[in-house]
Formats: C-alpha cells, sequence, structure tokens
C-alpha cells in the first residue's frame, strides 16, 4: 500500500496535465475517461487505507482484553474483508506498477505519451 502512493500522485498529477493540455483538453472522451480512471483509483485507494485502519484499531481493541470473544472477532473481520482488500491492493499495485516501469517519473514522456498509455493499458479491467 505505501509503496504505491508516490505513483498514484504522479498519476494524478499526469492526469491533471491532460485535462488542462492545450490540446488534450479538447478530447471530452479522453479527458472523461481520465477523470473516471482517477476518480476510481482513488476511491480504491481511500478504501484500502480505511480498512487498514479499520484493522488497526480493531487489533488495539482486541489487545485491550484480549480474550476468545474479542481474538474471533477480530478473526471474523480479517477473514470477511481479506479477499476485497487482497483484489484492490492486486489491482492497485499492478495499474501502479505499469504506469512506473513505463514512466518513472513525472517528466517521462508527457501528457500526449500518458494519454496514450491511458488509452491503451490503464483502462483496461475498470468499470
Amino acid at each position: 500500500m505505501d509503496q504505491v502512493q508516490p505513483t498514484i500522485q504522479d498519476f494524478e498529477y499526469s492526469v491533471k496535465e491532460i485535462i488542462f493540455h492545450d490540446q488534450l483538453r479538447f478530447d471530452t472522451e479522453l479527458v472523461a475517461n481520465c477523470k473516471q480512471l482517477l476518480k476510481k483509483i482513488k476511491q480504491l485507494n481511500t478504501v484500502a487505507a480505511e480498512c487498514f485502519v479499520m484493522f488497526a484499531q480493531s487489533a488495539d481493541e482486541m489487545w485491550e482484553d484480549i480474550n476468545e470473544e474479542s481474538f474471533v472477532d477480530f478473526k471474523i473481520l480479517v477473514e470477511s474483508n481479506h479477499t476485497a482488500i487482497g483484489a484492490i491492493l492486486c489491482t492497485l499495485t499492478i495499474k501502479m506498477s505499469a504506469w512506473k516501469e513505463r514512466f518513472p517519473n513525472r517528466s517521462v514522456g508527457g501528457p500526449i505519451k500518458h494519454a496514450e498509455f491511458i488509452r491503451s493499458e490503464m483502462r483496461q479491467g475498470f468499470k
């Protein structure tokens, strides 16, 4: 989770560059796709972060009064959410790793190359 945060920030910066680019901003489909993709990535990131906070709080509560019931409650919480968290982290890692591999820093590629990559690679798998 922590490892993808800088790349998410770079991606957000690049999307904003695309949206305000002199030529690209008139491509309404591209702008809409970029905004939608950024929104989805930010939502996934927020959900994952909130789940980890919830897990940490629940673990702290469990350790304050460790007993069979508190342990079972914590176990149920983790087990009922681990598949969703895994899917979110997998999606973020795959998408952000592809972005970072192609554009290791903000100065690589520029808005037009970023837009092409979003159209051809990043949108796949998102609805």
